[in-house]
Order: structure tokens, then C-alpha cells, then sequence
């Protein structure tokens, strides 16, 4: 991929040689008021699995024994590296909850795209480096659904959930108040009302 491991480092956690302040780890604090903290994956000590020594601060190369020229079938250099992290002894709750995959240019028709409620979320070369994209894809696995508006299916300007956008470091958004809700970030700061709780006349909320 276009990015270079500093790269990723910078506009995912905010490390590296220059950090960009809007990342995905800072987003996350921001939108769910610390409830959510991203850490980089790393190896616990004394774990002797063979891709631990690969890790740079939650970032890696991960290297594929296949064509990775463009046209190739995504599906398939998806599989292959989900196999080789396995196979790196990686993917475990010991070294990282949430995994990103950098395609190289040319191989995926999306920008980016996760699954519901699952670890893998995958980019399309430079959008891996889009805080907007991170937070999207992320949210997929979260469980969240695209934000549309009227008809469009990504409308919502006022959610990750809705239109990605390539830029680095921004914007600096969140998730709207029911995506917030459903993850349950702002449960003391809630209250339930009720219908009956309204008189007729003037309420005040």
C-alpha cells in the first residue's frame, strides 16, 4: 500500500514522526467521552508467536505469497491475509480486539467496507489513512449501520455512519445521538421519558 507504516501510525493512533491530532484513536475518546480507547496491538510478554516481532506501535506488513497486481480477486487477498494473521498467531484478544487490512491500489472496487459485528475492517490503499473511513468501517463492526438521509443511503452528514471523506485529519465528527445511544457510550448521561410524563400545555426539556 501507498502508506508507509509511519504513515499509519500517525493517522491512526497519533504516534509516529508527525502525529495528525484528528486519528482514530483520539475520535474514539472524543465521541464516546473515554469510554473507548484505542490502543495499538501488540504482543503480551512472553508471547512467542511468530508475526510478534513484525508489530511497529499496532503496525505491520503482512506479506502474502500470491499476485497482488491489480484485478486480482479482493475476495481472495482477503482471505489470504485473514489466513496469514492466523497463521502469525495474531489474532487473538491478547494482541488486538479490531484489525485493519490495507489492500494495495487496484485490487478493491470499494474504498473501504467491514462487516457487522465482526474484527476485520479493510481499505482500499490510501483510505487507510481517512480518520472519516476508520471511523465508519469501525462502526460496522460495532454493530452500526449506514447513516442516510431521505434517500440516500449515506446522507447523514452528521454521522461517520454517513459519507466517508480521503481527507487526513478530519473532520473532526462523531456518530448521531441514536448510534451513540445504541452503543451505550453515554449511559450516565440519559434519561428516559415518557409520554405520559408531558402535561398539556408548555414542557420544558
Amino acid at each position: 500500500p501507498t502508506p508507509t507504516i509511519n504513515d499509519l501510525q500517525e493517522r491512526v493512533f497519533g504516534m509516529g514522526v508527525s502525529p495528525v491530532a484528528v486519528n482514530f484513536k483520539s475520535q474514539s475518546a472524543a465521541c464516546s467521552e473515554n469510554d473507548l480507547i484505542i490502543e495499538p496491538g501488540a504482543c503480551v510478554s512472553g508471547n512467542t508467536a511468530p508475526g510478534c516481532a513484525e508489530i511497529s506501535d499496532g503496525v505491520m506488513n503482512l506479506d502474502l505469497d500470491m499476485d497482488l497486481s491489480p484485478g486480482v480477486d479482493p475476495s481472495a487477498v482477503e482471505y489470504a491475509a485473514v489466513v496469514k494473521l492466523n497463521a502469525l498467531g495474531l489474532r487473538d484478544a491478547a494482541t488486538a480486539d479490531y484489525v485493519m487490512f490495507l489492500f494495495p491500489p487496484g485490487i478493491s472496487p470499494y474504498i473501504a467496507y467491514a462487516y457487522i459485528n465482526w474484527w476485520a475492517s479493510f481499505y482500499s490503499d490510501t483510505w487507510g489513512g481517512s480518520v472519516s473511513a476508520h471511523m465508519h468501517e469501525v462502526g460496522h463492526n460495532f454493530g452500526l449501520a449506514h447513516s442516510g438521509e431521505f434517500d440516500e443511503e449515506y446522507g447523514d452528514q452528521s454521522s461517520y455512519m454517513g459519507y466517508s471523506y480521503s481527507s487526513i485529519g478530519s473532520p473532526a465528527m462523531c456518530y448521531h445521538g441514536g448510534q451513540h445511544r445504541s452503543l451505550g457510550w453515554y449511559s450516565t448521561h440519559t434519561t428516559e421519558i415518557a409520554a405520559s410524563d408531558f402535561v398539556s400545555g408548555q414542557n420544558e426539556l
